[in-house]
């Protein structure tokens, strides 16, 4: 899929429904009192407190005040800008005209015979070891064609992710002054059994952060552990962070050790943002209705959050394009133990916290920040321009002070699944837009979204109080997943500046794998999107249970990828990105001229031929692709066994975090309801039905074995 950044003055605004302030987004809600708007009271830290129950009716309140705002954002948009207070003498002052100028100057111009690119990074669970593996042989390909006096050249700037795709980000992030070994090994050898064969494999891929992170170390059977729950402190999730937090750690300790390399194809700084869901909030003032009594205008808070970080290469000039809505990390960090990289880790991890699943994580912030964050908008001439919002700190008591700003963070993916628009105009520039014809394009945003879904019948709806309650919650998850004008661009086939990788079982052909195991869909087609990963059942966390289901689809992410650079991230070879090819380097075209199909260009390219008529890949691959092969379908992953020990292992987390929870006498409806579900043994009838489904499910797709039912006697002797 491919779909589009050239800097227009004045602004050009292709989609009016991005045109609206952040705070006027899906990402808003309003605080209202006695049926009026109001300002909000002082927003405590601890608005979110660490029980998860109470987190989780938060969760819930954020998003239908959202939805409620979703109606009102064009008409507030105009007036938002204009209208927000700054209470008086509150740190940090209004931008001056040159500090926006400056920021608004942002990105530089694109370097002759070069390709700029984004990373988007989608939400996972286990499925962000498909995002590894493709981000694997991301790597593994740009050092190779950097490695060989290449005619042109590719700079990686930013990686945003939400979810399971900001952990890979920060990953990502940290990782690429460290030597990176590829995953060369075959399924077979890396689903060894026994400790010292194991052993011997993770010593091999050691240096491999990918892997060591989304493939060895996240497993669910010590989340579902319960030490976590002897602890001094209300319960704070259903499963236990402390895997997770060791795992993320060992990345980060893993960026001080000795060696660092300087690869020519990451920008300086390379730039990290993270999506997560604040739910604390940023308050925000609409001013222009009529002051009466303590009323100054409609209120409204904004839980739709990110937060950027800048990563300098040590072995460069330090870079002069610092910003001052970032973290600016030195990499390696400068403190011996890493320390300054702990806060793109809560970052990370908060994004990743799945609401009630995981706990959320307390993150802290320069309030600064939050006045970089223009839009653009349309005044009543229809002149195009530019918007900055202010917050109304009066409403923050420790900004007040001039201290940080605090908060309380979960999923970003409960927000905002694929920020798309947040890489956009970090790659392209607020209200910019990046070339798209394919031989003009010299920067796009490649979008990595393991998780969808290949469009369904939708069903209509009917007035029952269970169908109402199920489509509520689907709305809510879909409607967070994206906006539509964010990915409007990537379906359309004549946009060369965003491209997007699906998981697919196909042949580099685009035919279906020669004698592949997978289950077909009902049209019998090999399976794409969320159905062609095997460790997406159990909500997305099956991989995390089955070692086979997470390397398969770790494979899958690398043989995708290179198949995707070879034949879809591709310009006409008359690009200027590609001026160095010609005429030194002649001798290549041999290897990677193409069709606009991505099939070989038929005939021979020479020197007289027209460059108009054939491309060239952006991220050229070598025939053969460094020996990548599809992998095979993990069949017969699991057995009933398995899962019986799964069920057990859950409902001895469940019954211990139910005790809990009654210990904690903690005070509203949901302690309540939890403590009514666990004297009705409800929980456990839940259980039961989910593993049932699961086992279902597993059998369907071919990944679990099962006995028959009934097994023929076998007669005694």
């Amino acid at each position: 899929m491919r779909g589009g950044s050239v800097s227009l003055a004045p602004v050009k605004l292709e989609h009016p429904i991005q045109n609206t302030s952040p705070i006027a987004r899906k990402s808003v809600c309003r605080e209202m009192k006695d049926g009026k708007a109001a300002r909000p009271g002082p927003l405590s830290k601890t608005r979110a407190i660490d029980a998860f129950e109470n987190k989780f009716i938060l969760i819930v309140d954020i998003l239908v005040e959202n939805s409620m705002i979703e109606s009102r954002r064009l008409r507030h948009s105009q007036t938002i800008e204009e209208g927000a207070i700054m209470a008086q003498g509150s740190p940090p002052s209004a931008l001056s005209e040159d500090e926006k100028a400056k920021f608004l100057a942002w990105p530089p111009p694109v370097t002759d015979r070069t390709f700029e690119l984004g990373l988007v990074l989608g939400g996972t669970v286990s499925a962000g070891a498909y995002t590894a593996g493709a981000l694997d042989f991301l790597i593994q390909a740009l050092d190779h064609w950097h490695g060989q006096n290449p005619p042109h050249k590719v700079l990686l700037r930013l990686a945003a992710g939400t979810s399971g795709g900001a952990v890979c980000a920060a990953v990502l992030g940290v990782s690429l002054n460290k030597s990176i070994t590829p995953v060369r090994q075959s399924q077979a050898e890396l689903n060894v059994e026994g400790n010292d064969a194991r052993n011997a494999l993770k010593d091999a891929l050691k240096d491999n952060p990918f892997w060591q992170l989304w493939v060895e170390s996240l497993d669910l059977n010590p989340m579902l552990d319960t030490d976590d729950l002897d602890q001094d402190q209300p319960a704070r999730a259903l499963l236990n962070d402390t895997p997770i937090k060791h795992a993320m750690t060992a990345v980060l300790q893993r960026t001080i050790t000795p060696g660092t390399l300087s690869r020519p194809w990451v920008a300086n700084p390379f730039r990290v943002a993270t999506t997560v869901c604040n739910l604390r909030g940023v308050p925000y003032t609409v001013a222009g209705a009529p002051i009466i009594g303590p009323y100054s205008g409609n209120a409204f808070v904004e839980h739709d959050d990110y937060a950027w970080f800048a990563l300098s290469d040590p072995n460069r000039p330090a870079p002069q394009d610092l910003r001052p809505n970032e973290f600016h990390l030195p990499r390696p960090p400068a403190e011996q133990n890493g320390s300054s990289y702990d806060i793109l880790g809560r970052f990370a991890r908060a994004s990743g916290a799945m609401p009630v699943g995981l706990p959320s994580q307390e993150l802290s912030r320069p309030a600064i920040h939050y006045l970089y964050r223009p839009y653009t908008r349309v005044n009543d001439y229809g002149v195009p321009g530019i918007g900055w919002p202010k917050p109304d700190w009066s409403e923050l008591p420790e900004v007040l002070a001039g201290g940080d700003y605090t908060f309380t963070g979960v999923d970003g993916g409960t927000m905002n699944n694929d920020p798309v628009k947040i890489a956009h105009d970090a790659l392209a520039g607020v209200g910019q837009h990046n070339p798209r014809p394919p031989g003009q394009a010299n920067r796009a945003l490649l979008l990595i979204d393991p998780l969808v879904d290949k469009p369904t019948h939708i069903e209509a709806v009917d007035g029952s109080l269970v169908a109402t309650v199920k489509a509520v919650i689907n709305t809510f998850v879909h409607g967070s997943r994206y906006l539509t004008a964010d990915l409007d661009l990537f379906q359309d086939r004549d946009v060369f500046s965003r491209f997007q990788l699906v998981p697919n079982r196909l042949a580099e052909n685009g035919l279906p794998i020669p004698g592949d195991k997978a289950p077909l869909d009902k049209d019998k087609n090999a399976p794409v999107g969320e159905a062609a990963l095997a460790g997406t059942d159990l909500f997305a966390m099956a991989g995390w249970y089955a070692r086979p289901l997470r390397v398969h689809d770790y494979l899958l992410g690398r043989f995708n990828m290179a198949t995707y650079l070879r034949t879809e991230m591709i310009l006409r070879a008359s690009n200027p990105v590609f001026d160095g090819w010609f005429p030194d380097r002649l001798d290549l075209l041999k290897d990677y001229g193409l069709t606009e199909r991505g099939t070989p260009f038929p005939g021979e390219v020479q020197a007289g031929t027209d460059r108009a008529v054939f491309f060239l890949p952006i991220i050229p691959v070598p025939e053969g692709s460094f020996g990548v092969q599809p992998p095979e379908w993990p069949t017969d992953a699991l057995d009933t066994e398995d899962l019986e020990a799964l069920s057990d292992r859950i409902d001895q987390r469940v019954e211990v975090l139910l005790k809990k929870v009654r210990a904690d006498s903690l005070p509203g409806f949901g302690p309540w309801l939890l403590s009514l579900v666990a004297s009705g043994g409800i929980a456990s009838a839940l259980t039961d039905r989910i593993m049932d489904d699961l086992k279902k499910t597993l059998a369907d797709r071919g990944l679990m074995s099962t006995p028959p039912e009934n097994p023929p006697d076998v007669p005694g002797p």
